[in-house]
């Protein structure tokens, strides 16, 4: 249970954060990584307890607070903390249908209408012709489901990796536009 105080700064950053334009959000962030690479050890550690706490406030994970969650434990988490690289497991996407599937429907649902995220999900389909792949409904999306489906699939071989960004990026960029929750 977050304190009176923690939910308070919560509500005051969010609506700093909301009245930002959506564009400068992922910039900014961007901005700040180096600022946050030169804390020392135990400024890093309160600053992930920080975070984890201000994250947990509303008791509710919304979609940019769970991307600004992976931006900072990938790119601060190697410089304070011992991390191994993801163990290669997969040398092929032909077993991953399901993971991929979350992954592609995910993409296709949260920058188009239901008619556009058919033809988005087919462009991504159309990449990766050697895989099981069906567009799932919204339902199955959610972050948790997507969660998952990321750390399945940062288990394949880089080359399988560079066929999975080529599926996201035509999955994004099948209506020729890209909106900022697509980007982040």
């Amino acid at each position: 249970q977050a304190s009176p105080d923690v939910v308070k700064l919560t509500h005051q950053l969010i609506g700093a954060i909301d009245a930002l334009d959506a564009h400068t959000r992922l910039p900014l962030v961007d901005m700040t990584l180096p600022a946050l690479r030169s804390m020392s050890t135990d400024q890093y550690r309160t600053f992930v307890t920080c975070f984890q706490a201000l994250a947990a406030a509303d008791e509710q994970l919304g979609f940019f607070e769970w991307i600004l969650h992976h931006i900072l434990l990938r790119h601060l988490k190697p410089q304070f903390e011992r991390v191994r690289p993801a163990r290669v497991v997969y040398y092929g996407l032909q077993r991953l249908g399901e993971p991929c599937s979350v992954l592609f429907s995910s993409l296709a649902r949260v920058g188009h209408t239901d008619a556009q995220a058919v033809v988005a999900f087919a462009a991504a389909k159309e990449v990766l012709d050697d895989v099981p792949l069906q567009l799932l409904d919204s339902n199955d999306c959610n972050l948790a489901h997507l969660q998952n489906a990321l750390e399945q699939l940062a288990q394949v071989a880089i080359k399988q990796k560079e066929r999975l960004i080529n599926g996201a990026a035509a999955c994004i960029a099948a209506d020729q536009e890209v909106s900022v929750r697509e980007a982040e």
